[in-house]
């Protein structure tokens, strides 16, 4: 195994972990989801079946993150809920900053 997984956390079948990924307590990431290299996947975070999850993701505490391709390099702030509610012009595709803009 490439990456940590904590062991009060929970990985389904047929699940994708890329190498040097960190999974903390409590979580569960769900069968048919793909996380890439190097993520920090925090405690209580729910990864539903089949999301995907780029590069150097850090995903903190108690986010549940819904079928939704998660784009690299990016932060998700604790207690989130993502879906594919969020649109383009929604703040993971602002390029000039990592950090959530405000509407």
């Amino acid at each position: 195994m490439d990456y940590f997984l904590h062991e009060t956390s929970i990985v389904d079948k047929d699940c994708q972990i890329g190498k040097g990924t960190k999974i903390w307590h409590f979580s569960h990431i769900m069968s048919g989801s793909q996380i890439g290299e190097g993520c920090n996947i925090g405690q209580n975070v729910v990864i539903s079946p089949k999301v995907t999850i780029g590069n150097n993701v850090k995903i903190q505490n108690n986010v549940s993150v819904s079928p939704y391709q998660q784009h690299k390099k990016r932060a998700v702030r604790q207690g989130t809920s993502l879906s594919e509610a969020f649109s383009k012009r929604d703040w993971f595709h602002k390029e000039q900053n990592n950090v959530p803009q405000s509407r």
